[in-house]
């Protein structure tokens, strides 16, 4: 057994995988039905809906998070946290895009993170719809389903296509740039350890660094050397 076989993140990193996958298929078959499921808003915002999927998913999660690992903590989009306080915590958005999801459309993915000790350590993003699977361990690397990922090598806008509303092509080599709020296009934990493979976007930055209110146009991911503000990196 090797010291990797071994580290509880390992252990959990995998398992983060296959239980995204799973979670995600359930979701899927809620996807199938979406007509008949029960729809809720939360507040006022009448785009910020929570369907029965929702729910049910995040209850699948938790409960096999609970059942792997007792001393972990938990924190739901749905259902709030449980162990906050742990030193490791789980983060889940049972169905990321839920509008999307109940308007049909195929952009939408079960997210998880893993926290240890206050920082993201462990991403996987499952976009169930193209069986595609975004993950990263720290000091590990970023993946798409087998293949290793990185930000796409054009230092302008004019080498490469632009995309609006798939920001995390960005970071997987896809796109150069999207345009985006920074504040909001980044502000789930779970992408964030898949976009930060060799710590190019924050180093020992703090997450509320990252989710501080700012305007950015255009994102556009910094080449090897360069000044990743200069190239409007997220700072």
């Amino acid at each position: 057994m090797t010291s990797l076989d071994s580290d509880p993140l390992h252990a959990r990193y995998l398992f983060a995988c296959e239980l995204a996958k799973a979670g995600a298929e359930l979701a899927f078959r809620f996807y199938q039905q979406r007509g008949s499921l029960a729809v809720d808003h939360k507040g006022h915002d009448l785009q910020d809906v929570v369907s029965i999927a929702d729910k049910q998913v995040e209850e699948f999660v938790k409960q096999q998070i609970v059942n792997a690992f007792p001393q972990d903590g938990f924190l739901g989009e749905e259902s709030g946290a449980q162990l906050p306080e742990a030193p490791i915590l789980w983060v889940v958005d049972p169905i990321d895009g839920t509008s999307c999801f109940l308007n049909g459309l195929h952009t939408w993915c079960l997210s998880l993170a893993i926290v240890a000790d206050g920082e993201p350590v462990i991403g996987v993003v499952y976009d169930p719809n193209h069986q595609e699977i975004f993950h990263a361990l720290k000091g590990h690397g970023a993946w798409l389903n087998e293949t290793p990922i990185a930000p796409h090598p054009a230092g302008t806008v004019k080498e490469g296509v632009m995309g609006v509303g798939t920001s995390h092509r960005v970071t997987a080599g896809g796109l150069p740039a999207v345009p985006r709020r920074a504040a909001q296009r980044w502000r789930h934990v779970c992408a964030q350890r898949v976009r930060r493979p060799d710590e190019r976007l924050g180093g020992g930055r703090t997450l509320n660094r990252l989710l501080r209110t700012a305007h950015e146009p255009v994102g556009c991911p910094a080449r090897a050397g360069a000044d990743a503000r200069g190239r409007g990196a997220d700072e």
